[in-house]
């Protein structure tokens, strides 16, 4: 038996979409981060999130621990995490966890912090006047953006043809609430 025709070809992985470094998303959607360790391969778990921003947060921070400022950060331009008085060298993998934890639960501007992100996506969006009715959509996987004709407007109105005045307190649905009652 040949092993080479018998055997399962490998799983095909579909190029998924990552917002930030270090960042991904579950299938069940929490926004997880981790960060490779330079030289020794090795993972730090940085934590499951709610929002892409903290995790990628948590990836800034612990690439501020790890590299310093030569790091490549998912916010350039926010501030860095306060480390502890001489720790640059001496940081553990619980140390960077946790200052990478608390600066991502820390509080702030969420729009400031995408505001880069934001305006660079926008500036990458191809406008043109002939399309100023369609809205482009973005099919988040492949960044292609594919226009679409949606009218907001509707095309004809069926059963209105009653004005305001012509109705009466009777015609409204009243809420029945004795219901209400008996389930109690």
């Amino acid at each position: 038996m040949d092993l080479a025709t018998t055997s399962i070809p490998k799983k095909i992985r579909r190029k998924t979409f990552r917002p930030y470094n270090g960042v991904r998303m579950r299938a069940w959607g929490k926004w997880v981060s981790e960060i490779r360790v330079p030289k020794s391969g090795e993972r730090i778990w940085l934590g499951s999130y709610d929002a892409p921003e903290k995790a990628a947060r948590a990836y800034d921070a612990a690439q501020y621990c790890i590299r310093g400022d030569l790091g490549r950060f998912n916010f350039p331009s926010d501030k860095r995490p306060v480390l502890p008085q001489g720790s640059m060298v001496s940081l553990s993998k619980k140390d960077i966890q946790g200052i990478a934890m608390n600066f991502a639960s820390s509080d702030f501007d969420i729009s400031a912090s995408c505001s880069s992100l934001v305006s660079s996506a926008v500036s990458q969006v191809p406008l043109d006047n002939s399309m100023s009715p369609d809205i482009l959509v973005s099919g988040l996987m492949d960044g292609a953006y594919e226009p679409v004709s949606v009218s907001f407007a509707p095309t004809s109105v069926k059963g209105a043809t009653a004005s305001p005045e012509s109705l009466e307190l009777d015609d409204f649905l009243m809420l029945d609430t004795e219901w209400i009652d008996e389930l109690i």
